[in-house]
């Protein structure tokens, strides 16, 4: 993809954030803003790993808890390996879309999760 050529728009979803304890955790964002999560316009995913090699544990393992991605729903991903130069590392597949996680903190400082809706 060349600088002048326009990615088609992506909106951010959600903001994934790796716990050891999802229960101490969402009760303080909770107290925090003084609502349940449930009610805000953005999502905030707390995923608490188990003991398999997933991800989501490695990046636990690695970084400690703390954010994980920014997930964006985009049309294609054809613009996001483009501005990436990388395809997904993970890829999860459901009835109706698709989540790609990409390796992207030497870039951005953070990984993406790009769900494409079928």
């Amino acid at each position: 993809m060349s600088e002048h050529d326009a990615p088609a728009p992506m909106k951010l979803t959600q903001i994934s954030i790796v716990v050891r304890d999802i229960a101490v955790t969402r009760a303080r964002w909770s107290a925090l803003i003084g609502k349940p999560l449930a009610d805000g316009v953005l999502f905030l995913a707390f995923w608490q790993p188990g003991e398999n090699d997933t991800p989501w544990r490695r990046h636990l393992d690695a970084h400690g808890e703390g954010v994980m991605d920014l997930e964006f729903e985009a049309p294609t991903l054809d613009a996001v390996v483009d501005a990436l130069d990388r395809k997904a590392y993970h890829v999860g597949n459901f009835s109706s879309s698709s989540y790609n996680l990409f390796a992207a903190r030497d870039l951005l400082a953070v990984d993406l999760n790009v769900t494409v809706r079928d």
